[in-house]
């Protein structure tokens, strides 16, 4: 074989290497994210965060992550705190290997909490909230540094939650479990034009969540509180609290 031909060889054989590295690594995308969600999740809340299955699609530009799963932190139930029966992603195809990477939506599904509260009125959104609290924002766990040169950011355009339920539970409700219904919530431009870290918009995304929870129960222990008192005449008066406490948690 001489010297041109075995280059061309060569070269061919490169390209195949490339080309069987690639697939490769689309093959295990899947589990590359499924891997990152948790391990990274689990640091940021201090508590173990599992998904069931993710589905990366680059071709279209989609993603589902379902089953994900937060556990509740030290010092409550073996219950799960918080569990995502589905979220699904749409990507920015155009800014795929550029910083930040666009993600057009994030729209989760059907959301289930159990907000269980303590002897002391603390609960374990509270715990996981001074968790994420604690954590820099923009971290980056590899390199032991903060928002190091290089580091992929990422810019959501929009984040939507259907809805669901809140289960309570604790000295308040007297050791039964009561359900309120959980309102959603919308965010938009998370991480801003110039982006964020995962670990930094895991934290906005998480602090909003809690807050808007904690909000919710809370209005709604206050309406409660105000139809007990006045009784018959609770109607009217408990709309009109409503619209004032909604200005105060929203």
């Amino acid at each position: 074989m001489n010297a041109r031909r075995w280059f061309a060889a060569l070269a061919a054989l490169l390209v195949l290497a490339v080309l069987g590295l690639a697939v490769a690594l689309l093959g295990s995308l899947d589990a590359i994210v499924e891997r990152g969600i948790e391990e990274h999740g689990t640091r940021l809340a201090g508590a173990r965060v599992s998904v069931d299955d993710v589905e990366i699609d680059l071709t279209k530009g989609s993603g589902t992550v379902r089953g994900l799963r937060v556990a509740n932190p030290q010092g409550f139930s073996r219950d799960e705190a918080i569990r995502l029966e589905a979220i699904t992603l749409e990507i920015d195809l155009g800014s795929l290997g550029s910083s930040p990477l666009g993600i057009d939506l994030v729209d989760v599904g059907e959301v289930e909490i159990r907000l269980e509260v303590d002897e002391v009125a603390q609960t374990n959104l509270d715990a996981l909230r001074r968790n994420v609290e604690g954590q820099p924002a923009d971290r980056d766990d590899d390199a032991g540094g903060t928002d190091p040169e290089g580091e992929q950011r990422f810019r959501i355009r929009r984040l939507q939650m259907a809805g669901g339920q809140i289960l309570t539970v604790g000295p308040h409700t007297e050791g039964e479990e009561r359900s309120v219904p959980f309102p959603g919530l919308a965010m938009k431009d998370v991480g801003g034009a110039s982006g964020a870290t995962a670990g930094a918009l895991g934290k906005e995304i998480l602090l909003a969540f809690t807050r808007r929870v904690t909000a919710t129960v809370a209005r709604s222990e206050l309406l409660d509180t105000i139809e007990k008192e006045l009784g018959d005449a609770a109607g009217a008066a408990a709309d009109a609290a409503d619209g004032l406490l909604r200005k105060v948690f929203d």
